[in-house]
């Protein structure tokens, strides 16, 4: 029973960020003029400061989460605004939809190997093959190239606001992986990869909702940089 507890004490900080995201989203409207700016920049600075503690505690598995949200947040704001019927927007959402969270379970998932190493540098060319691929759904115009990614492999109803159904099967499976992978592992990091994989799905799951997917990126950012405080405590 202990052990449980304290498996499950792991989840408490990205719960927590989840439900003060929700109340933010909630009462967006109250937020002062003079802290307007945090809603478009807020997430860069977050996602940013995570991935210089991440770097300077030698965390690569964090960074390759906090990398990815960074990416997919830039993506957002650049071709999903206006909605997918933009050129290459489809190509972008599909991307983000089937990367983020394939790379926060693999976080989950993969042992720590720290970050100025060729572990760190061939995960992070991972993520950037990732982008490669999204920039050639964009260079096609997203159309064809992702057309299956929409396709129903499921005869019953099965959507979360826009996203396809492939990508939300990929999101549940990643999702059970990374939840066990913290169970396993008893990894602060490994269960903030399972909030960030909830944070992104709520935030991507309405493209346009600019506001949104800037809080919840935000709350996925922090959960980031409190497991990677927690396990350097841990660590000690």
């Amino acid at each position: 029973m202990r052990s449980l507890l304290q498996a499950l004490a792991r989840f408490a900080a990205p719960v927590l960020l989840l439900a003060a995201a929700f109340v933010l989203v909630y009462f967006g409207n109250a937020l002062p003029p003079s802290l307007a700016g945090l809603k478009v920049y807020g997430p860069y600075i977050v996602l940013g400061a995570g991935a210089a503690l991440a770097t300077a505690f030698n965390r690569g598995r964090a960074l390759i989460v906090l990398v990815t949200l960074v990416l997919a947040y830039g993506a957002q704001q650049l071709w999903l605004q206006q909605g997918l019927s933009a050129p290459g927007a489809r190509g972008v959402y599909a991307a983000l939809a089937v990367f983020v969270p394939i790379n926060a379970a693999l976080a989950a998932v993969l042992p720590e190997r720290g970050v100025l190493n060729r572990h760190g540098v061939l995960r992070l060319a991972v993520v950037a093959v990732e982008a490669g691929i999204a920039a050639c759904f964009i260079a096609a115009g997203g159309a064809r190239a992702v057309g299956w990614v929409w396709q129903k492999f499921f005869p019953v109803p099965f959507g979360v606001g826009s996203l396809p159904q492939a990508g939300i099967a990929t999101i549940i499976a990643c999702l059970i992986v990374a939840v066990a992978a913290a169970f396993v592992s008893r990894s602060a990091v490994s269960a903030g990869c399972a909030g960030a994989i909830i944070a992104f799905t709520v935030a991507a799951h309405v493209p346009t909702a600019s506001y949104t997917f800037s809080i919840f990126t935000m709350a996925a950012g922090m959960m980031m940089v409190v497991a990677v405080l927690h396990d350097a405590v841990r660590n000690r």
